[in-house]
């Protein structure tokens, strides 16, 4: 059972009137050992075998994201890896000299970018019973200036390599529609060292 509960965004941060909308608890992490054992419960596979074949999966999208593949499971989604220049100063000679850093020492992996499916989305839509959970919270709104909130995307996307438009309204506390045109606004100012990359549902935010 998927427990949820209703948050009331504060007053005036989402226009006139009140706004509410429901938010998934997560309770818990599941992890590979209990992939392994539902695949053994559901199968004739012993869990060393259905830890085997999870393991060999891992490495085999492992090795051909490695070569510069995309890996696409139906059912599951895409699998994308991205690429990006190695530090901050690279990736200042890359936008700003003449003399380009293009070299394969100065680039790495960045990410690997993940799509779902849309038979996933809709398997899990269709299997997903929710249950409410207590009582309305209410969202305190964001105080901080436009330059707090571009320091805050910054960091978030120095320490997971990219932020998705949803992260960004999390951490802000702005609506997706607000957010979206609060990062068209940051991206279209170079000084602000953010891009995007990726189109539609797969598009995110990354260091210049």
């Amino acid at each position: 059972m998927a427990q949820y509960i209703m948050e009331k965004l504060a007053d005036g941060m989402f226009g006139d009137g009140e706004r509410q909308f429901p938010k998934l608890v997560n309770t818990r992490v599941c992890g590979i050992k209990e992939i392994v054992e539902r695949i053994a419960s559901n199968t004739t596979f012993r869990e060393g075998e259905a830890q085997g074949v999870v393991t060999d999966l891992i490495q085999t999208i492992t090795d051909m994201l490695a070569n510069g593949n995309s890996v696409k499971i139906d059912g599951l989604g895409t699998f994308r890896p991205v690429l990006g220049l190695v530090d901050k100063e690279q990736r200042g000679a890359w936008q700003d000299s003449a003399e380009r850093t293009t070299t394969g020492r100065n680039i790495k992996l960045k990410t690997v970018n993940f799509r779902p499916d849309v038979s996933l989305t809709r398997n899990v839509g269709s299997n997903m019973n929710l249950e409410r959970l207590g009582d309305m919270n209410v969202k305190p709104k964001d105080e901080s200036t436009l330059d707090e909130r571009i320091a805050k995307a910054t960091a978030f996307i120095e320490k997971d390599g990219f932020m998705r438009l949803a992260d960004y309204a999390a951490m802000t506390g702005l609506s997706k529609s607000a957010a979206w045109r609060e990062l068209k606004k940051i991206v279209g100012d170079p000084a602000n060292g953010i891009t995007t990359t990726g189109r539609g549902t797969a598009k995110v935010y990354v260091a210049k």
